[in-house]
């Protein structure tokens, strides 16, 4: 009952963010199945207003990675692939000239 409870704090905390224009998901180019892309607003200091994203695995092992090539990295340690092998994954993911983020609705 208490799980309960926290998931639906968590999920009830997540919409609200998502009402006031603070955090929304993204789709993103090249990023791993099992992983997630969330933009948010900075809401104070210099940059506020401006948007940052941040990557989590669906499983929860890793939160607020900063980076496509350090996601492709933890994901390709994690399933076993050599990390020289995640380096082609990520020049493969890269789109040259073009912003790769796209609004999911």
């Amino acid at each position: 009952a208490a799980r309960a409870a926290r998931v639906a704090k968590v999920d009830a905390d997540k919409k609200h963010k998502a009402e006031r224009g603070e955090e929304s998901e993204v789709a993103v180019a090249g990023l791993p199945v099992g992983w997630r892309a969330v933009r948010k607003k900075y809401l104070s200091g210099k940059r506020a207003g401006r948007c940052y994203t941040r990557y989590f695995s669906l499983d929860g092992k890793h939160v607020n990675v900063e980076t496509l090539p350090q996601v492709l990295k933890l994901d390709a340690g994690d399933r076993g692939v050599e990390v020289s092998n995640a380096a082609q994954m990520i020049r493969a993911a890269k789109l040259p000239g073009r912003d790769h983020r796209v609004q999911v609705a």
